[in-house]
């Protein structure tokens, strides 16, 4: 999936499945299935054209980018850090 629109075929690893909305955005098969993976090849090339495939890719790689992400991760980790640092500093204050 490229911000091209081009849609996803591919094996249910990892988060794939939570990212490839089957039909919409692409295809996911079991992993290790390699017939299944030839389907849902030629079921993504069936897409290539679909305009409303196309929206989809695009909209889920920018919501799955790392320009999106890494704000949202290096938030996160600010807030871990601020409430450590506070714990310490209560820590400290108790002594």
């Amino acid at each position: 999936m490229t911000n091209t629109g081009v849609p996803v075929a591919c094996f249910s690893a990892g988060d794939l499945p939570l990212i490839i909305d089957n039909q919409k955005n692409g295809f996911c098969t079991e992993k290790k299935d390699v017939d299944g993976l030839i389907q849902v090849i030629l079921k993504t090339l069936s897409l290539q054209e679909n305009k409303d495939c196309k929206a989809n890719c695009i909209a889920s790689v920018n919501q799955y980018s790392s320009s999106r992400i890494i704000p949202i991760i290096l938030d996160s980790y600010e807030i871990i850090y601020r409430k450590f640092i506070e714990s310490q500093n209560n820590k400290m204050d108790l002594k």
